[in-house]
């Protein structure tokens, strides 16, 4: 159900090749895997979730699954003045078939994994279905913190 990210999303025009305060997001974004992911720099973590199935049960038009390579696709285009922080694309969440529970929980993992390494989640996806794996993985999260305290 996870997949790594795929550079290739990522392309635009450069208006410079070397000052930073030009560049645009397709230059300024990294790839790595949710379980390799930089500790304590506070990262923007872009994590999809490609899903029609929350839509398909609820009789909605799907679609939503294209999503979060769409979303990729045209932020790569603008102009990245996030400043220092750092943005990393960390793949997407794929739900297989009707297995929508098992890509939310996965989902969850994910964004348990984000916030352990002190980093932002952002999720991308187009469904509402998003939601409840966001909530999955920081209940996670705020359960193992609250252990610690």
């Amino acid at each position: 159900m996870y997949k790594h990210a795929d550079p290739k999303l990522w392309n635009g025009r450069i208006d410079d090749a070397t000052d930073e305060k030009s560049f645009r997001f397709h230059q300024m974004v990294h790839f790595k895997s949710v379980d390799d992911l930089p500790q304590d720099k506070n990262s923007f973590i872009l994590i999809g979730f490609a899903s029609d199935e929350g839509v398909r049960r609820n009789k909605g038009r799907t679609g939503a699954s294209k999503a979060p390579n769409e979303i990729k696709q045209m932020l790569a285009k603008l102009p990245y003045n996030i400043g220092e922080k750092e943005t990393i694309d960390a793949g997407n969440i794929i739900c297989e078939g009707k297995k929508l529970e098992e890509a939310q929980a996965e989902l969850g993992k994910s964004i348990t994994s984000i916030f352990r390494s002190g980093n932002t989640p952002i999720i991308l996806g187009g469904g509402h279905e998003t939601l409840y794996g966001h909530y999955l993985g920081v209940r996670d999260f705020w359960e193992q913190i609250s252990h610690w305290a």
